[in-house]
């Protein structure tokens, strides 16, 4: 499944896939987890399962649904995909995903920023296809540790130009 946000403000065809982006956010998060001590196989778990509710609902843009629509929606597609586990086998993967949703452990917040990191990567490849600006101040906004804001930045400035610095 493509990501929509791609098509739909830049029109782009054949973007990256919604697995594409889970295994870029899995990748970095991976590695800037062992940098910084952290559960790194809570990590790598979080963040194979941030956007698997999508393989149900589809990827879908922010403003595209009623408020707290999309979130319902996701968390009746994550109970649904669980449910095909057995049930000893289901916690660990529901316990990691709320712990995604929450946002309130440094592992979880890595993931949520390692997910807008890898959105600004991607602009940067699609800079060529249009107005980017978008995509990199809602990275800028939700990026906060040092190390990623720096990879962040590398990404280049909010119109998709050369690198800051």
């Amino acid at each position: 499944m493509r990501r929509s946000g791609w098509a739909e403000r830049l029109g782009l065809e054949g973007a990256e896939s919604v697995a594409d982006h889970s295994y870029a956010t899995a990748f970095i998060a991976m590695v800037y987890s062992d940098i910084m001590g952290l559960d790194t196989e809570r990590v790598v778990r979080m963040a194979l399962l941030h956007d698997l509710a999508e393989s149900v609902t589809g990827d879908v843009t922010p403003g595209s649904l009623p408020e707290g629509q999309k979130e319902s929606d996701e968390r009746a597609a994550m109970d649904s995909i669980l449910g095909l586990l057995p049930e000893r086998a289901r916690g660990p993967y529901r316990d990691a995903w709320a712990e995604y949703l929450a946002g309130e452990t440094r592992e979880a917040s890595l993931v949520r920023q390692a997910d807008k990191l890898e959105m600004a990567m991607q602009a940067r490849r699609y800079a060529h296809a249009g107005d980017i600006g978008p995509f990199m101040r809602t990275a800028r906004e939700r990026v906060s540790d040092p190390d990623l804001a720096r990879m962040l930045e590398a990404c280049g400035d909010a119109r998709g130009g050369a690198p800051a610095g």
